[in-house]
């Protein structure tokens, strides 16, 4: 018996870890789309949509997740979509497991904005920072019968059952349940708006009185991933347009822009030149190709400190290049974004939050020109009126910009 159980929890481990190999190549596909392709998929899918996600009730935010979803899914491809779901039935018996009688906890901790620390993304905005708890994180995870009857009820009302949504749906809840039975928040903070879930949160919380506050994880582009989600209130960089989330049919009660670097002072004058080089995170191979034969074109010595990505999967492959010269590496785990860009003079990158935080920040930066950034031009005034090169000029232009 207790060989079968843990036979079963390494099965559906590995499951686990397959489903994310083929979320993190569907993400790439999208970083990589161009937005005028973005906006035809987003806008077939409004039409698709329109007058359920549109209705006065709450049932539109059912919809908008499901409409949401449905253009994620068309990135997947059959063959990935079909095993997709067919693992999600799979692992959705697993929350009947996690079903719990409510604790008695009749006195819970009030607050007016309650942060949960076991999100990766822990940035807060200065307007929020003084009203926000941080919560003490949980690894517990579990239901209730009633988190259960809630997502069970929605897909009846609505006659739609999807395993793979309706997964994400479950894991969401049960990992926000136990904060739910100790706190007692106004609202709820979120990283959440590439998720298809995120409307559904909001229809979630709401349910419990509560309000759901997003805050974007940086830059914003015209993309099928966070295309119709719901906010009460959406915290977003200064530099994203509205018109951005109107092309996204993006709906939020309350749109706050700040400034992510308003609490940090300006980079420090560099007396010498050294550059950093933020390394795409992209699949583009010739790209990064190019970038790499660049390289090779600089002297040894020269000043440059390469950054990969901090996400695993990128990090990842980037051990895999063997770059010929002795140039520094950022070590994204162990140093700062801001102490990097302190310690730069010039930054050259592909479009990223970094480079944005590097330009609030008064630090120089150089865009290296893609099908991204050409389609962000068309779209952002922020990104036409930003300098740019072209890959294959990238060691010329740093041996220009190279002084003592």
């Amino acid at each position: 018996m207790y060989r079968n159980v843990e036979k079963n929890k390494k099965y559906i481990c590995e499951i686990k870890k397959i489903i994310d190999i083929i979320k993190w190549r569907v993400t790439l596909s999208k970083i990589e789309a161009h937005s005028d392709d973005e906006i035809k998929k987003i806008e077939k899918t409004y039409l698709k949509y329109k007058e359920k996600i549109n209705e006065k009730d709450n049932s539109k935010y059912f919809w908008r997740s499901v409409a949401q979803y449905s253009c994620q899914a068309e990135g997947y491809g059959r063959l990935k979509y079909f095993f997709l779901n067919a693992a999600a039935i799979i692992l959705l018996p697993k929350f009947l497991l996690k079903i719990r009688t409510r604790k008695k906890n009749p006195v819970k901790n009030n607050c007016d904005y309650l942060k949960i620390n076991n999100y990766r993304n822990s940035f807060i905005p200065e307007v929020l920072k003084e009203n926000t708890v941080n919560a003490v994180e949980i690894k517990d995870q579990y239901l209730i019968t009633d988190d259960l009857k809630f997502v069970i009820k929605l897909c009846i009302e609505n006659l739609y059952f999807n395993p793979l949504f309706i997964y994400k749906i479950l894991g969401w809840i049960a990992s926000v349940r136990p904060y739910l039975d100790i706190y007692n928040p106004k609202c709820l903070i979120q990283y959440c708006e590439y998720s298809a879930t995120s409307s559904l949160r909001r229809l979630y919380l709401n349910e419990y009185g509560i309000r759901i506050a997003n805050i974007t994880h940086g830059e914003e582009d015209i993309s099928s991933r966070n295309s119709f989600c719901s906010f009460d209130e959406y915290y977003v960089w200064s530099v994203i347009p509205n018109k951005i989330h109107q092309l996204n049919h993006i709906e939020s009660t309350h749109r706050i822009t700040f400034n992510p670097c308003e609490n940090l002072p300006q980079a420090p004058v560099i007396s010498k030149s050294i550059i950093g080089l933020l390394w795409p995170v992209g699949n583009d191979d010739v790209m990064i190709s190019t970038i790499i034969e660049q390289l090779r074109q600089l002297d040894p010595e020269y000043p440059l400190i390469i950054r990969p990505h901090p996400a695993a999967n990128h990090l990842h492959r980037f051990k895999k290049i063997k770059l010929l010269k002795s140039f520094e590496i950022s070590n994204p785990h162990e140093e700062d974004i801001n102490s990097f860009i302190n310690r730069t003079s010039l930054i050259i990158g592909e479009r990223s939050a970094s480079m944005i935080q590097a330009d609030l920040r008064g630090r120089k930066i150089v865009y290296i020109n893609n099908e991204m950034l050409r389609s962000a031009r068309k779209y952002n005034l922020y990104y036409s009126e930003k300098s740019y090169i072209e890959a294959n000029g990238l060691a010329n232009f740093m041996a220009q910009n190279y002084f003592r």
